[in-house]
């Protein structure tokens, strides 16, 4: 656990109190036990607390609000504190909390006799300890009532509190093995030392966190102890940690995630690795911390909130976790990646009764970060809690920085100071703002989606990892010290000195650690980046140290194949060193290298794992123009469930996924997504899930307001035989944010295809509910919020319409789960029920049908005769408005303009393979090619050659007249059956005179 409580009675040190200027006065009473470091205990100050004070002015504002708008007979929720004794020395921990839950007992006993005394007009629903404090329903004579007793401090409306929690628009990453966040923080120096945050717990208010994660699961403390000492969930009393939002996964990451030796890492591409040590996929500053959690939030509207009453309770659990006060298991950190959104309205930015909570736990040897919001760059734009201006750093806020290596600022959405409590200087300190999101795929191994998410709450995370790491260096460290060290030690951005912006600095762990133990002093290497070019790799070294290098050796070794050797020059402190790496041929095809570093005696000083292959995500972009920031991916999607930002007008989302489809001959081939088995995170599903359509990504093609992307139904279950050539444009012109996807669809299946429906299904999510209807007016679907707020959002296409049905998805019940019954998509949205609309089947059979508040839009245009090899270009339009009638004249617009029909293929061309590397007995590589359709009758021949130029493959196929050539897959076996060897491979195409090549990797 780390709290190490001396049996002797310690000597009172000191005592700190408040400077004047703030709503109270409190002393911090610090004594000599290690972890002890302050007990807060509050004094009464204030007018308003005193004996002669006025019932009313006794109360919070929204209380006072909500007694005037409330009937005698209603009971109100609110929370009752009272004044706390004055602030005495403890000898240990669990001193304090036994003398803490006496003091509320003695301190609640008027408030029973008052509750018996009126007659059922007050029913006390919970007691709190951590602070002397009651949760009841009063009907408002007993709230008068109450907050006239002696004692009294202040009565809260126990109401809903809005809070922030959302990353800001995240973008693409480069998949890493360490998130480059680490990197500029250098944790991952320290890591090879052995500072790692091992016997550290860090506890996490948030969402929850999944328990399941595998970058996670192996460290929840949980799985060692008691369940119930390391969750908490006052709202679904689950008994296993888990987040139905996701938010408080991510976080957990960025603290605390890493990946066990033995499990494995995926990547967008199909790839994955094996984790090679415990610190070999690391997403968190602190990669041995143990990690418990509380969920903290609920949903209500589409927004997340909490209540006091449910902050208190999670406080006091995390002093106490299994409720036995002489075991020492309360975390060292408590990372609160959440501001108040409404700020003084509903929390006071100087004067609340959570404030005396986080007091109490400090006092108690525990570490309270918040993050500064994603509220910037205004000055003054800091969130309670975070915003409290507290000279023991009670309430120390975190900021984001963007960029990385010599690039690095504040970031914009970055929450600003000064405090607007005290004028101090808010953040204290800020950390990257951007890290990878990680999601689990299954009990051992986590996906990286190639996205990455921003915000303080990332940054904060890191900085609770750091705490981590000191109080692992420091175990006697109180909190206020383990922050002083983090902050004396940051590296300062402009302007010189601590600023509004960034506060004290950079968070930089070597420096911070190197003042912790001596033992850090001198040469510190970093492996900051790892570049491929062609077939050579370039590793950029750098000394974060505060001494020389004296120089040695790297080695680069693949999975498979012998190392490679390189000198490595001497590097002062603050040096960097570039060096490039011809590979050899066995290493050529290798997606990850080993990098090791000796020093001149031939000791290790690095040792980590490196990324890179090419990157080969998923085609994904966002559109930008005006207003509009639109996404998409080559696999005919769009949206939230295609790219990192969905359809974002006015600066609202409103996009969760739209999908291309085309119906014929029987069947469908689409991007629609198909079920939600209850998964909460459905529409941010990986953009390749469920989706028919495979792209030629050689063809995409993006601008800043255009993407042109081609692809075909041939991976699908049941292709039609269909290739798309498709352009998307986003435009925002006269109060209108348009899409406009043009398709030409070509017919390669060999014969004629009657009836061809192509169409779009667009899902979009207003919060509040929306309905969905079709309008004769507009020729279009329109859906608007059930809540009578613009805008609205309209589906149009530019040929007759066939089916224009408003799809049932669900209602989503707690936790944004749809419930059960309530829609299509509960139970699954088949193959032949999305057939039967797309050809015009009306919805109203559909379960939820008229009910659901979650509803899409499909709409198919037609039909269409083709006879092999000929095509049809159709368009279609999903745009958001302030009005229908703003909608319909920028419709009419979009219609009249001249249709440039993209182009398809023509010409003799291969894609990478696909899944490459292949690992024997794990299915086949695909290897995609296009010819000319002047080609029909030729013979194209495939071969493939190992690397002494041996011929071990050949493939001779003829070139259809017509429809699509054959597929072309390797199993990784050889003539005869046998199993080809570990190693990379050539392979060729021939076509005429033409030859086209390219390598793959066979792994056994």
């Amino acid at each position: 656990m780390g709290h190490h409580m001396g049996d002797d009675v310690p000597t009172v040190k000191s005592a700190v109190c408040l400077r004047p200027g703030l709503h109270r006065t409190r002393c911090a009473v610090r004594i000599g036990a290690p972890a002890l470091a302050a007990v807060s205990l509050l004094a009464p100050a204030l007018p308003a607390q005193e004996p002669g004070a006025l019932p009313e002015q006794r109360m919070d504002a929204r209380l006072r609000a909500a007694m005037t708008r409330a009937v005698e007979s209603e009971p109100l929720p609110v929370l009752i504190e009272y004044e706390a004794p004055a602030p005495e020395p403890v000898r240990s921990q669990a001193q304090m909390i036994a003398r803490l839950q006496r003091q509320a007992a003695s301190t609640l006993v008027g408030l029973d006799s008052l509750a018996a005394s009126v007659g059922g007009g007050i029913e006390i629903r919970e007691r709190f300890w951590i602070v002397p404090a009651a949760l009841a329903d009063a009907v408002p004579s007993s709230v008068v009532a109450m907050a006239g007793q002696p004692g009294v401090r202040h009565v809260y409306l126990d109401e809903r509190i809005a809070v922030t929690l959302e990353p800001t628009v995240s973008g693409l990453a480069i998949p890493a093995f360490t998130s480059t966040a680490m990197q500029t923080i250098g944790a991952d120096v320290v890591w090879e030392r052995g500072v790692t945050g091992e016997g550290v717990t860090v506890a996490f208010f948030d969402t929850g966190v999944d328990g399941a994660n595998a970058m996670l699961a192996s460290r929840w403390r949980g799985r060692r102890t008691i369940p119930r000492a390391s969750w908490f969930d006052p709202f679904l009393r689950s008994s296993e940690p888990q987040d139905l939002i996701g938010h408080g996964t991510q976080v957990a990451a960025a603290a605390v995630g890493a990946l066990p030796a033995g499990d494995t890492l995926r990547f967008p591409d199909g790839s994955s690795v094996v984790a090679l040590s415990d610190i070999d996929v690391v997403t968190g500053s602190a990669p041995r911390a143990e990690w418990i959690a509380a969920r903290v939030f609920e949903v209500f509207g589409g927004a997340v909130y909490t209540r006091r009453s449910v902050l208190l309770q999670a406080f006091q659990w995390a002093l106490d976790p299994d409720g036995n006060p002489a075991t020492e298991d309360s975390p060292e950190v408590i990372n609160n990646s959440w501001g108040v959104l409404e700020g003084e309205s509903q929390f006071g930015l100087c004067d609340d009764v959570v404030y005396d909570a986080i007091d109490v736990a400090e006092g108690a040897g525990i570490a309270v970060l918040f993050a500064s919001g994603n509220t910037g760059p205004d000055p003054a734009s800091v969130t309670p809690p975070g915003a409290r201006d507290d000279p023991n750093l009670r309430s120390l806020a975190v900021g984001a920085t963007s960029g990385s290596g010599g690039t690095i600022s504040v970031a914009d959405f970055s929450g600003r100071g000064p405090s607007p409590c005290g004028g101090g200087i808010k953040p204290e300190i800020v950390a990257p703002g951007t890290v990878p999101e990680v999601r689990a795929d299954g009990a051992h191994a986590a996906r990286l989606t190639g996205f990455s998410r921003r915000g303080t709450s990332f940054s904060v995370a890191q900085l609770s990892g750091a705490v981590a790491l000191m109080r692992q260096l420091r175990p006697g460290a109180g909190p206020e010290e383990a922050k002083r060290l983090l902050l004396d030690s940051a590296a300062d951005l402009p302007p010189v000195g601590p600023d509004n912006d960034t506060g004290f600095g950079l968070l930089d762990v070597p420096a911070a650690v190197r003042r912790v133990d001596p033992a850090f002093a001198g040469s510190l290497l970093q492996l900051t980046s790892a570049r491929r070019s062609g077939d050579s790799v370039v590793i950029e070294l750098v000394n974060r140290g505060d001494g020389p290098w004296s120089g040695g050796e790297a080695r680069l070794e693949a999975p498979s194949g012998g190392p490679v050797h390189r000198e490595v020059p001497e590097l002062a402190a603050g040096d960097r060193t570039a060096i490039g790496v011809e590979l050899e041929p066995d290493l050529a095809g290798a997606t990850s290298l080993q990098v090791t570093v000796l020093d001149r005696s031939g000791s290790t000083v690095l040792s980590r794992s490196v990324y890179v292959a090419p990157p080969n995500l998923f085609g994904a972009y966002v559109l930008e123009d005006g207003d509009l920031a639109a996404g998409g991916n080559d696999f005919g999607r769009f949206g939230r469930v295609a790219a990192f930002q969905g359809f974002s007008w006015k600066g609202r989302e409103m996009l969760p996924a739209a999908a291309f489809f085309v119906a014929g001959g029987g069947r469908i081939s689409d991007g629609m997504y198909s079920t939600v088995l209850g998964r909460s995170d459905l529409k941010s599903s990986p953009p390749a899930a469920e989706t028919d359509w495979a792209p030629r990504r050689s063809l995409t093609d993006v601008e800043p307001a255009r993407a042109s992307f081609h692809f075909d139904d041939f991976e699908a279950l049941q292709p039609i035989g269909l290739e798309v050539a498709a352009r998307a444009e986003a435009t925002d012109r006269n109060g209108v944010g348009a899409v406009t996807l043009t398709a030409t669809i070509r017919n390669l299946s060999g014969g004629r295809i009657a009836d061809l429906l192509p169409g779009m299904f667009v899902d979009w999510d207003f919060g509040s509910g929306e309905t969905a209807a079709w309008s004769p007016q507009l020729e279009a679907l329109v859906s608007a919020p059930t809540d009578s707020t613009a805008p609205v959002a309209v589906l149009a296409g530019d040929h007759d319409p066939v089916a224009r049905a408003a799809v049932p998805l669900g209602t989503p019940g707690p936790g944004r789960f749809y419930e059960a019954g309530s829609g299509v998509l509960v139970s699954e949205l088949t193959e032949s029920v999305k057939l039967d609309l797309a050809r015009g089947m009306p919805p109203d059979g559909l379960p939820g049908f008229g009910a659901a508040t979650d509803q899409a839009q499909l709409l198919s245009v037609g039909p269409f005769d083709l006879e092999t090899g000929q095509a049809v270009t159709v368009r279609f339009w999903f745009l958001a408005a302030d009005s229908e009638q703003a909608a319909a004249a920028r419709l009419a617009e979009l219609r009249a303009e001249q249709v440039q029909p993209p182009g398809l293929t023509d010409s003799f061309a291969i894609e990478p393979p696909f899944p490459n590397p292949l690992r024997v007995g794990q299915g086949v590589m695909t290897f995609s090619y296009s010819v000319p359709e002047s080609a029909g009758g030729d013979e194209l021949v495939f071969e493939i050659y190992d690397v002494a130029g041996r011929r071990l493959v050949r493939q001779r196929i003829t070139v259809p007249a017509a429809g699509a050539p054959p597929r072309v897959t390797w199993d990784g076996r050889l003539d005869g059956g046998r199993e080809a060897a570990s190693g990379v491979y050539l392979f060729v195409f021939r076509l005429g005179e033409e030859t086209r090549s390219g390598r793959a990797v066979i792994v056994r």
